[in-house]
């Protein structure tokens, strides 16, 4: 659970909802290794879910990413 602008943000089970296509999120794999990576849903190609180097991941969960830290 995170939160974001005062709000509670909870991993979204994929069997409930989709993200948008095109768009980065924070998604999590049973992987061991690396469980948590920024991937995109990439249905429209064919590809699924996509971390930038793999295709066909196994993304059981997502979340919108945070807001990116204000610079001054």
């Amino acid at each position: 659970m995170i939160t974001m602008l005062g709000q509670i943000v909870e991993w979204i089970s994929v069997k409930d909802r989709m993200p948008l296509e095109d768009v980065e999120v924070l998604g999590y794999s049973p992987h061991p290794i690396s469980p948590i990576m920024i991937v995109m849903y990439l249905e429209n190609l064919g590809l699924g879910w996509c971390n930038g180097e793999d295709q066909f991941l196994e993304i059981t969960h997502w979340m919108p990413l945070p807001e990116p830290p204000k610079t001054e």
